[in-house]
């Protein structure tokens, strides 16, 4: 239950299971919002040992509420009632239990671990490390670009992007950028990226997917404790990897963070898949960028191992 609201979910055990065992939270990104959408994770996470648990999004299969109205305050609710569902499991050690999350999820990761006590760890899987609103011009720079319009179309959409997010920030001079917005309807470089045609309206102003935009994800990564493992891949298509690791990483240290580390892998995308053209190669099919999951499976061990 997170509040009035009733979650579905899924605990994966491992086989041949001790009567203690770690536990991690999966935290899905804003693009799939089932339970099993992360089944990869769930099963590599239990043959490595871990109790897990994976859950539907509210509004999404078994769980109640309006995903689109929720705001990020209520998502990290939902995962932190999760986290304690999870910790309510017998074969599961209350102070062995981390996080992982990947993009929306590891933008939630740290505002959960603000919620719980004594997590073990956290895995952050290409957090964003500026405004999303500033995350989102820098994704719709991409998607011009690679609709195959040039550098000034792929300028004016990300011009476009931070004016948008002035306005959510402060909600003046409406109608001129809606009149804008009504003139570019039919402009290519608009239509390739996510810009609206026209400016949103309450309630949906109030949901994570606007009011969001506004949100400063450092002071959530000052406060957090918790020993912390944040990757990127070098070549992602969703956010400014290198600004955001630099970012999360100068905040990590200035909020005194003595436990984590930050890693980028070359010529990987946003979920951590490389990309051969982009690291020189012929072509060939995305796979997991070498070394990332060994990685992962590392530090999630060596910060649950039983302690004397």
């Amino acid at each position: 239950m997170s509040g009035d609201l009733s979650l579905g979910g899924t605990v994966y055990l491992p086989e041949g299971m001790p009567h203690t065992l770690p536990g991690v939270v999966i935290l899905q990104g804003s693009g799939a919002n089932g339970r099993n959408e992360y089944r990869f994770f769930a099963d590599r996470f239990a043959r490595a040992g871990f109790v897990v648990m994976t859950f539907d999004k509210r509004g999404h299969g078994e769980s109640e509420g309006d995903y689109g109205a929720a705001t990020y305050e209520d998502l990290a609710r939902d995962a932190a009632a999760a986290l304690a569902r999870l910790r309510e499991e017998p074969q599961v050690v209350r102070s062995r239990v981390g996080l992982w999350g990947l993009s929306q999820g590891a933008l939630l990761a740290p505002m959960v671990a603000a919620r719980a006590e004594s997590l073990a760890f956290v895995v952050a899987v290409s957090a964003p490390g500026t405004p999303i609103g500033l995350a989102s011009a820098y994704q719709d720079s991409i998607r011009v670009r690679d609709a195959g319009l040039g550098v000034a179309e792929a300028e004016s959409a990300a011009t476009l992007d931070r004016r948008l997010l002035a306005w959510l920030q402060t909600r003046e001079h409406r109608k001129a950028l809606d009149d804008e917005l009504r003139h570019l309807e039919t402009s290519p470089w608009r239509r390739a990226s996510s810009i609206p045609t026209r400016l949103p309206e309450p309630p949906a102003l109030d949901g994570w997917y606007w009011r969001g935009r506004t949100l400063d994800p450092l002071p959530a990564w000052r406060r957090l404790h918790v020993p912390a493992l944040v990757v990127f891949g070098e070549a992602d298509e969703l956010l400014p990897s290198e600004l955001s690791s630099r970012n999360i990483g100068r905040a990590l240290v200035e909020g005194g963070n003595a436990d984590h580390l930050m890693r980028t892998f070359p010529a990987a995308n946003h979920v951590l898949r490389t990309l051969p053209l982009v690291a020189g190669g012929t072509w060939d099919w995305p796979r997991a960028a070498p070394g990332y999951l060994e990685a992962v499976d590392d530090w999630m061990k060596a910060h649950t191992r039983p302690r004397p």
